[in-house]
């Protein structure tokens, strides 16, 4: 992860062990040092696809609403991380639209 090194951040610590949600899945990334309010950054990243019969209704009529929806998502099965790390649900489609949280990390980075 070429920008955490490019602002000083040790690289991250990926799928952190000892984070896992209840049905065993982790997230897909950690800072070692704190991010923002004395918190790590932790990221979980999805890749949707905006032609999937799920999301063609939302996508005809809203860019990028399989990713905002996807973020969401994220953001509900990680709530009871949030208390202890800076979390980022990082939602993009497979036709290239980016989710509002993806956007803005990457803006921040």
């Amino acid at each position: 992860m070429g920008t955490f090194a490019g602002k000083g951040v040790p690289h991250p610590v990926l799928e952190p062990i000892g984070l896992a949600r209840s049905d065993g899945k982790r997230p897909d990334g950690m800072t070692l040092i704190p991010w923002r309010l004395g918190r790590s950054l932790l990221w979980d990243a999805t890749c949707v696809d905006n032609l999937a019969a799920s999301h063609i209704q939302g996508t005809s009529s809203m860019v990028g609403a399989a990713a905002t929806n996807s973020e969401q998502a994220k953001r509900r099965n990680y709530e009871n991380l949030e208390s202890s790390f800076f979390f980022v649900p990082f939602g993009v489609e497979t036709l290239g639209p980016w989710g509002p949280e993806a956007r803005a990390l990457f803006k921040e980075l």
